[in-house]
């Protein structure tokens, strides 16, 4: 039957339009194609299917992720197809319009045939596989681990050192890939997989034709978000360097009065950065009222809400029941943020007696906690 298949491929695909052909086992009925563009799902088709057979021109415009999942039944059939806490089988794969991709086997086994950008694919695919393999390998024996009656936290910092170590040597093979297969269209879909330092280098090894014909609009939306992400944690690290002078700045507190950050002067204050909105800034108060409670007479928190209502701030603080300062901080031409580039949520910013940054730490972390101990032994 896969020979018989082989021969619809054969007919290449319109240019605004991915083919995709095939039998998929396991989805009987009807698949769901999902199209994302930038992390952002466009569009979703509903393909009905014979027997698991599907022959279907998908529209786009260009190179767009692929999620092919089961279409959604009601009733308690579905229910009982799915087992309880597993998710559904997906595919998840590149689409490229005027190529044909051909799907063979089941949603969670199946092989990869098609027209050129796909067998690409595969060859890329194949070359990365024994570190596939082994990541996978990986995973069981730490499940298997943890079932046994392993240490749990020991069998997950075994499992992220190792992990760690198939990340760097997934990385090198793709540059070398890459290196070794410049006109190789496909290799652009891993560029994700690759430190964003090491971008340039891999990309510099394909040909020009690759780089910048049309899978670049596929992979440039990822370089430019994490550039400009990278832009705004350089330009943070700077202004939250330690022994930056803090500008003095002023916003209303929790009763409507205006509250200068240079009226604190003397002591040492943290700047906590928040909102209601915000999980691990909720999840760290109860530490954070234990060691308020610890070193009050010493130090001085002055939580600024960031991207709420005031309603919705002022009923975090009284349901978290949160005994220190409060202001709220609006995104206009006083925002507070700018002054220190906050970049993620929750950050706190410990300011020593004279008015400079003594420690920046973003995210809910133990070093926070470990920093005041030893500050104020």
């Amino acid at each position: 039957m896969i020979l018989l298949m082989s021969g619809l491929i054969v007919r290449a695909a319109d240019g605004g339009v991915l083919r995709i052909v095939g039998n998929i086992r396991d989805a009987a009925g009807a698949l769901v194609i999902t199209q994302l563009e930038n992390r952002r799902v466009v569009k979703a088709d509903t393909v009905k299917l014979n027997d698991g057979w599907v022959d279907v021109n998908l529209k786009m415009d260009s190179p767009r992720m692929l999620y092919i999942s089961r279409a959604q039944q009601r009733g308690t059939q579905q229910r009982e197809a799915q087992p309880r806490g597993r998710r559904p089988a997906t595919i998840q794969i590149v689409g490229v319009p005027g190529e044909t991709l051909q799907i063979v086997g089941t949603l969670a086994d199946y092989t990869i045939l098609g027209s050129r950008f796909y067998q690409q694919y595969v060859e890329m695919a194949d070359a990365l596989k024994p570190l596939s393999e082994e990541s996978a390998a990986l995973r069981r024996q730490t499940d298997q681990m943890i079932a046994n009656g392993g240490d749990r936290d020991e069998a997950m910092n075994k499992y992220q050192e190792g992990a760690a170590r198939i990340r760097q040597r997934t990385e090198q093979a793709i540059i070398d890939f890459a290196k070794a297969h410049p006109d190789n269209e496909a290799t652009v879909t891993y560029l994700e997989q690759v430190n964003p330092r090491n971008w340039e280098r891999f990309l510099g090894a394909l040909t020009p034709a690759v780089r910048d014909g049309r899978m670049k609009p596929y992979y440039q939306p990822t370089v430019d978000m994490v550039k400009a992400q990278m832009e705004r944690q350089e330009r943070a690290a700077k202004l939250q360097e330690a022994g930056r002078e803090v500008p003095d700045f002023t916003l209303m507190d929790i009763n409507g009065k205006p509250l200068s950050l240079s009226s604190l002067r003397g002591k040492y204050v943290v700047l906590d950065f928040w909102g209601s909105w915000c999980g691990w800034c909720i999840k760290g108060f109860p530490e954070m009222k234990k060691y308020y409670e610890k070193y009050k007479d010493k130090f001085e928190i002055l939580g600024i809400d960031c991207n709420d209502t005031e309603e919705k701030w002022k009923k975090a603080v009284e349901d978290n029941q949160l005994p220190w300062l409060h202001v709220y901080n609006k995104k206009d031409d006083n925002d507070v943020t700018k002054i220190f580039g906050i970049t993620g949520y929750p950050t706190k910013i410990i300011i020593d007696p004279q008015g400079r940054i003594a420690r920046s730490i973003i995210g809910e972390s133990p070093e926070f906690y470990v920093y005041l101990d030893e500050l104020f032994k």
